[in-house]
């Protein structure tokens, strides 16, 4: 059987989201909401749907219906991730 090595394994916490907010969560069809975030130790952001890897910390988006938008903080010790949802009437 082959020895399992547990030295020098990298260690570390995974990435913290302290917000993810809506400038607005109920909207009619078409209007511009902006998702802003804060984020400390991720290595890349994915807003989705449909906004894909993000570099900033806000993204414009118009909803057609009812969305709920997830941002996914990612670094090698962990995925970290939070929601918001936005009403299209």
């Amino acid at each position: 059987m082959t020895p399992v090595y547990t030295q020098n394994i990298p260690s570390g916490a995974a990435p913290q989201i302290t917000s993810f907010t809506a400038s607005s969560n109920s909207i009619t069809a078409g209007t511009q909401v902006t998702l802003s975030w804060v984020v400390s130790g991720a290595s890349y952001l994915i807003v989705s749907p449909d906004a894909g890897a993000v570099g900033s910390t806000s993204i414009s988006v118009a909803p057609a219906q009812t969305t709920t938008y997830t941002l996914y903080a990612t670094n090698a010790f962990g995925r970290t991730t939070a929601t918001v949802s936005i009403a299209v009437h």
